[in-house]
């Protein structure tokens, strides 16, 4: 195991390696300022804090120095939704203070663009699943938000769409969006090939669609809802139609496997399970539950295990072949899971906290 710590609301950032309890080699390094957030780059190579005084500092994982360091980060509490990395991560995203955010390269820190299409401040910023867009989320005046779509690449503006929720899932090309929120019904949207404008398709028409909790696509084009309404709903986007509905109780996360067979589902009472999307189960193998609620999942490589990460801090790791119980439960954390990714090999995952502590299992 490695473990990687942050000390959020300090000056000093503590980079440890270790196995088992030999530790391999490290390092303390004194920052000018309290931390106020952290992001890891999926494989974890890359490292970025952003500090009280507006500074946002990169850094490679083992290196003492930093790639670079940027001036002019603002947030209203250090949410993690400020702060973020592509997830092939060769892009760093975070807020400025005016409101704005900034797009660099995450490999050697220039800055791709300083972007702004709205007055009000960001509230969330989305990658999609492929690192070609990015969607800054504005909360306006109304309680609602706007939706700005960017080119990765450049920061070219590739359209907009108000009125919306705060929940966005993207399809594996970018090609499609749906959003929606606690008030906001599910709406589906594209960009025109020509034009690159967002343009809505359609509101599925279905009345528990009108309160949405969570969205996840599958890479075949398969959305999962998690409604307000207590229920999980997929719908075929090619086909325009509904699958199937399971109920579930106050679903909170949602994760679909990379070979599309699995759809695993957290609720805020800490009870997960386990969907087999080929043949529709009605009822859901339910694994272990745990007393907090699920804040984060994600399956392996080869789909073969599951991590789940709860607000406790406790990681659960699951054999999908057999999910009766977790094959393995790791404590390191001391307060809410936010994150978790997988090596590309599947060896290592990764798992981040609110206290801004990155551990490597």
């Amino acid at each position: 195991m490695r473990t990687r710590h942050f000390a959020l609301g300090g000056t000093s950032f503590n980079v440890v390696a270790a196995s088992g309890s030999e530790v391999l080699w490290s390092s303390n390094i004194e920052v000018s300022a309290p931390i106020l957030s952290t992001a890891g780059s999926a494989k974890g190579l890359r490292l970025a804090v952003a500090l009280s005084s507006g500074s946002v500092i990169l850094w490679v994982v083992g290196v003492s120095k930093p790639i670079a360091e940027f001036d002019g980060f603002g947030s209203d509490g250090g949410s993690s939704h400020h702060l973020a990395f592509s997830p092939n991560g060769d892009r760093l995203a975070y807020r400025l203070a005016d409101g704005g955010f900034a797009l660099r390269n995450a490999i050697n820190g220039k800055l791709i663009a300083d972007l702004n299409h709205n007055s009000a401040m960001v509230h969330r910023l989305v990658f999609s699943p492929d690192g070609s867009q990015l969607g800054s989320l504005f909360l306006e005046d109304n309680n609602k938000h706007t939706l700005t779509l960017w080119d990765c690449t450049d920061g070219k503006f590739l359209g907009s769409v108000r009125d919306i929720g705060s929940e966005v899932a993207f399809l594996a090309d970018g090609s499609l969006i749906a959003t929606g929120g606690w008030d906001n019904a599910l709406k589906l949207w594209n960009r025109n090939s020509e034009d690159q404008d967002l343009h809505f398709i359609e509101t599925p028409d279905r009345s528990s669609l009108e309160s949405i909790s969570c969205l996840a696509f599958s890479q075949d084009g398969i959305l999962a809802i998690g409604s307000a309404n207590h229920e999980i709903i997929l719908y075929d986007v090619t086909k325009r139609s509904f699958i199937t509905t399971i109920p579930f109780l106050n679903p909170t996360t949602l994760a679909f496997s990379d070979d599309c067979t699995r759809l695993f589902i957290g609720n805020a009472d800490g009870v997960v399970r386990l969907l087999d999307v080929p043949t529709i189960k009605a009822s859901p193998q339910t694994l272990q539950e745990s007393s907090a609620p699920v804040s984060a999942l994600v399956f392996s490589p080869d789909c073969s295990r599951l991590v789940s990460g709860s607000e406790d801090g406790i990681i659960r790791i699951w054999n999908t072949s057999s999910t009766s119980e977790p094959i393995a439960t790791r404590e390191g954390h001391s307060s809410k899971v936010t994150t978790i990714a997988f090596a590309p090999n599947g060896g290592q995952f990764a798992s981040g906290d609110t206290n801004g502590t990155i551990k490597l299992w």
